[in-house]
């Protein structure tokens, strides 16, 4: 995430990560999914919630809900988002390619706050296969 934050923001002082873990291990299909969805929230944190010589936070947290269920949150503390954004009827890809991985690859859901910036949850149940024994 350093480097993502470093390609992005001229002053890496400006902008500070946090993140979270609580231990949470996943599967490998259910990781990279969430690692592209990471990736691509944390993006469009550095692209637009930070204007000018705004400082600010962004936020990773994965958590363990119950025995099956994860959940993912991704959120700043920037200038957020309108009022009438709904996530779902977005134009624009990145967007749209984060509720497709969370809806239709993880069976997921996301959910959009908009206080005090904008916060992405995506829950979902991991993915269990079965393994050979």
């Amino acid at each position: 995430m350093r480097n993502l934050i470093l390609s992005h923001v001229p002053d890496t002082d400006k902008i500070s990560l946090k993140i979270d873990e609580n231990d949470v291990s996943l599967g490998l299909d259910s990781d990279i999914i969430c690692g592209l969805i990471i990736n691509e929230l944390v993006t469009n944190s550095l692209k637009y919630a930070f204007q000018g010589d705004m400082e600010g936070e962004i936020s990773i947290r994965i958590e363990r809900i119950g025995e099956e269920e994860v959940e993912i949150r991704v959120g700043d503390n920037g200038v957020g988002m309108p009022d009438n954004f709904d996530i779902k009827n977005s134009d624009t890809l990145g967007l749209q390619i984060v509720t497709a991985l969370a809806e239709q690859q993880l069976n997921g859901k996301v959910g959009l706050v908009c206080e005090n910036g904008t916060q992405y949850r995506i829950r979902f149940k991991e993915l269990m296969h079965a393994t050979k024994e």
